[in-house]
């Protein structure tokens, strides 16, 4: 996949994702869970968020045709 750095034009992710995953990232050291979601469309795009991200940013990916 290729991160987009331009996302201004995007109203796909208006709608509902065609899938919804959760990850959760394994760190022997921490306490507290993490979690990652990631939202996939089917126009080939999907975006990863992190909930503890104070600053809700979102990375917005697409994939590349080997994916």
């Amino acid at each position: 996949a290729v991160r987009l750095i331009d996302f201004s034009q995007f109203t796909f992710t208006d709608k509902q994702p065609s899938a919804h995953y959760v990850v959760q990232l394994a760190d022997a050291n921490a306490s507290a869970k993490h979690w990652l979601h990631l939202d996939q469309y089917d126009n080939a795009y999907f975006v990863v968020f992190d909930l503890l991200d104070e600053t809700n940013h979102k990375a917005y990916f697409k994939q590349n045709d080997a994916s």
